[in-house]
C-alpha cells in the first residue's frame, strides 16, 4: 500500500498494480471508483488488467485514506493530481473513473497532464438529458441520513440512481451503508455537474443493462466531447465489477 499527501495535508492511500505483458511507453493508469464503494470494486478487473500499471486510490473518506471536515469536490481533484503527480512526476497519466470517478476524472484532466480518459457511465445530472425522467435522488438520501437512517439512505442511492436490487444482501452491504455521508455529499455533486468539452482520447462504457438516463447520458458525454469511442458492454452500472474480462479486453484495443 502507498501513501501520499494532497494538498490539504490529507493522506491519501493506493494500490499500484503491474500488469502481464507491460509495454513501453504506456502511462499508468489511475482507476477512481465510484459512489458508495472503495477500491476493492477492481479487484476483479485488475486481475485482467495488462499492458500497464494501474493505480488505484481509495479516494478520501473511504477505505484507508483519510478525509477532513468540511468536505468539497475540489478536494477530491487535489487528491487525483497528488497520487499522479507520485507516480508520474513527468506526466501523462491516463484516467479510468467508474460513476462518479468519472466526472473527477473529466474536472482533474483540465488540470494535469493526461492522455487518455476512460469513463464508465459518470452520471449526467437530468437536466442535460434530452427526455431524461428526474433521478434527482439527492435531497432524499439527505433527508434519510439526517434523520439517522443510514442503511434506508444507502438503499435508496443504490436502487434509484444505479437500478440496483436486493442490495441488502451484497456481501459489501455493511461497508456500502459505513460510507453513507459520503453517498450524500457526492449526489449533491452530481445534479449540480455541467459536463464540458475536452479534448483528450476518450472511451465511454456504457451498460446495456443500465438505467436509461445513466445510458442517454453516455450519448451527451459523446456529444460534447471531442474524441470519442462508445463501447456497450453486456452489463449494468456496476460494469467494472461484474464484466472485468470484457472491460479489460476494451480497454487494451484503446490504449494500443
Amino acid at each position: 500500500m502507498e501513501q501520499v499527501k494532497s494538498a490539504d495535508g490529507t493522506e491519501i492511500s493506493y494500490e499500484r498494480h503491474t500488469g502481464n505483458s507491460p509495454r513501453s511507453g504506456l502511462s499508468p493508469v489511475v482507476c477512481l471508483h465510484g459512489t458508495g464503494v472503495t477500491r476493492q470494486v477492481w479487484r476483479r478487473f485488475l486481475q485482467q488488467a495488462t499492458g500497464t500499471t494501474f493505480v488505484v486510490p481509495d479516494r478520501r473518506g473511504r477505505g484507508e485514506s483519510g478525509d477532513t471536515d468540511p468536505w468539497g469536490f475540489e478536494r477530491e481533484l487535489e487528491d487525483v493530481a497528488a497520487v499522479a503527480a507520485a507516480e508520474a512526476p513527468d506526466g501523462p497519466v491516463t484516467l479510468f473513473g467508474s460513476s462518479f470517478g468519472g466526472l473527477v476524472a473529466m474536472r482533474v484532466a483540465e488540470r494535469i497532464a493526461v492522455d487518455r480518459l476512460v469513463l464508465y457511465e459518470p452520471p449526467m445530472p437530468a437536466v442535460t438529458v434530452p427526455d431524461s425522467e428526474e433521478v434527482g435522488v439527492a435531497d432524499e438520501v439527505d433527508r434519510r441520513l439526517q434523520a439517522g437512517d443510514r442503511e434506508g439512505a444507502t438503499r435508496v442511492f443504490f436502487e434509484e440512481a444505479t437500478g440496483a436490487s436486493s442490495v441488502e444482501d451484497w456481501p459489501i452491504w455493511p461497508d456500502c451503508v459505513a460510507l453513507a455521508e459520503t453517498i450524500a455529499r457526492e449526489c449533491q455533486v452530481v445534479e449540480s455537474f455541467e459536463p464540458r468539452s475536452l479534448s483528450v482520447p476518450t472511451l465511454l462504457f456504457r451498460g446495456a443493462y443500465s438505467p436509461a438516463y445513466l445510458q442517454d447520458g453516455v450519448g451527451v458525454l459523446a456529444d460534447r466531447l471531442s474524441d470519442t469511442r462508445v463501447v456497450e458492454i453486456d452489463a449494468a452500472h456496476a460494469g467494472v465489477a461484474t464484466a472485468p474480462d470484457r472491460i479489460a479486453t476494451a480497454l487494451r484495443s484503446f490504449l494500443a
